[in-house]
């Protein structure tokens, strides 16, 4: 196996675990029975670390274009292991767990992981757009599917046994998050090392292809102006005398190599810098900004909700949970590849990318008036159908799965593989803004209309301002498409 291989099999192994952040939704209920969190807590912790995860991009990007992905890697260990080991700790230790600082404590762990996954993801992602630019499959759609899998792996294992405790005084039965959480700092530290060498394994690749590009070319400069020496020696002396050196060519040719090669840095530095002048590159956010935070909403309080719009009268907290993150993740996994495929057909065959951003976007909309019809013209005398929930939920995760694969791919097609990192990078401050609002917004309304009065009308009120907010971002999407198509950019 070649050293690419190996390098992208371990990228890939990275991109699995980054996506166990997305496991959070299991956790509210153990916090609400041991720890008595309400929903407004819950969603500060999933907010907070989002805004890790996603504020951070930029940075992070910044970082892997100028030293590469290999110090993402290492940032990303530093951060999981002693957080989560500090979770754990929390969660185990009661008397400690309801304080204050405790709270405190974990609300800066989970931004700290939030950070850590963002860094392991950028590391990984970045590292296989390198291994393969042109291959859209290989560079972007398998790394991002891979959090969909991480999603379904960490939601199966997290059904076993051993990870759950019964508490005979509530007669319930809920994870133990001490267990699960030093698990994942155990995880953790495997996957930061196998991360690491893959991350130095591309640095050592690069390494190699430029010092060898390099020694080719000084020998060809050599060759050529050897050649050219003897030939004119041979027909007159005297020129030869009054033509430079050998010597004098090769420092020229190394001058010109230097001015060459700072040229290059030159043109990455300005292509950085056009990146930020785009207008549309703001715009665009704000679309994502629109789109996404309704979705990641929905990851963290999809079992809340559905209890809500069962009036109440949910199945097992921990049964319904693990159904619906279950479904979630396999839908988002296969939309993923499928999304992955269909890209790499049109733009090998120089077809269009936006009919497939537009119809996520629509199908976004559409899940919205889903649960909109659901909280407001169900009956509330009478019990909603599961099947209806598992369907809204199954049509969630296709269009998150689908939207996270097709917005690096449009980015990567727009700005290129030299900006990729500082453009998506970016435009993740979107995602993280969008849920940090839309995660307080359904707090609030929670809290306040649903804890004591459990209808499916009380919550209501969030999704009609979702319904808004897909529907300014489709609008916006569109007048994005046609100003890049005016200035010649086919997406």
């Amino acid at each position: 196996m070649t050293s690419h291989k190996l390098a992208y099999i371990f990228s890939l192994f990275s991109a699995i675990t980054s996506g166990f952040i997305a496991l959070i939704s299991l956790y509210s209920f153990p916090w609400q029975v041991k720890l008595n969190y309400t929903s407004t807590q819950i969603n500060i912790i999933s907010s907070i670390a989002n805004l890790g995860a996603y504020l951070t991009p930029p940075i992070l990007g910044v970082i892997a274009d100028l030293h590469g992905p290999i110090t993402l890697s290492c940032l990303a260990i530093l951060g999981f292991v002693p957080s989560y080991s500090y979770l754990a700790y929390s969660f185990n230790n009661p008397e400690f767990s309801m304080s204050q600082s405790s709270f405190t404590g974990s609300v800066f762990c989970f931004f700290v992981i939030g950070i850590s996954t963002s860094a392991l993801y950028f590391s990984a992602l970045l590292t296989c757009t390198k291994l393969y630019p042109h291959r859209k499959l290989l560079s972007i759609s398998l790394p991002t599917t891979c959090i969909g899998i991480s999603i379904l792996i960490g939601s199966q294992v997290l059904k076993l046994e051993t990870f759950w405790i019964y508490d005979p005084i509530n007669n319930l039965k809920y994870l133990d998050l001490y267990k699960v959480f030093k698990s994942l700092a155990q995880l953790y530290v495997i996957i930061g090392i196998s991360a690491w060498i893959a991350t130095g394994t591309v640095s050592m690749i690069q390494s190699n292809e430029s010092s060898e590009s390099q020694n080719l070319e000084e020998e060809e400069v050599i060759d050529s102006t050897h050649s050219n020496s003897v030939e004119n020696t041979s027909h007159n002396e005297t020129v030869a005398l009054l033509r430079p050196s050998t010597s004098s060519l090769s420092i020229s040719s190394a001058m010109l190599t230097a001015q060459e090669n700072h040229k290059e840095s030159d043109v990455t530095r300005i292509m950085h810098k056009s990146v930020f002048h785009d207008p549309t590159l703001y715009l665009f956010g704000v679309t994502m900004l629109l789109s996404l935070g309704p979705l990641e909403m929905f990851i963290t309080d999809m079992g809340s909700l559905a209890n809500v719009l069962l009036g109440g009268r949910a199945p097992l907290h921990e049964n319904l949970s693990s159904s619906l993150i279950s479904l979630f993740a396999i839908s988002s996994t296969m939309i993923r590849l499928i999304v992955g495929l269909i890209s790499d057909y049109l733009i090998f065959n120089k077809k269009s990318l936006k009919l497939i951003l537009l119809l996520l976007l629509s199908l976004t909309l559409f899940a919205q008036l889903l649960i909109v019809s659901y909280s407001t013209k169900w009956p509330a005398n009478k019990e909603l159908n599961i099947s209806k929930i598992l369907i809204v939920d199954l049509l969630f995760g296709c269009v998150y799965g689908g939207l996270f694969t097709i917005y690096p791919t449009i980015v990567l097609t727009v700005w290129g593989q030299a900006s990729f990192g500082s453009a998506y990078g970016s435009l993740m401050i979107a995602p993280a803004l969008g849920a940090t609002l839309s995660c307080l917004q359904y707090a609030h309304v929670y809290d306040t209309r649903c804890v004591k009065n459990v209808i499916n009308s009380c919550i209501s009120q969030v999704y009609y301002f979702g319904t808004f907010q897909l529907t300014v971002s489709l609008i916006t999407t569109i007048l994005i498409l046609k100003s890049w198509y005016r200035r010649g950019i086919r997406v």
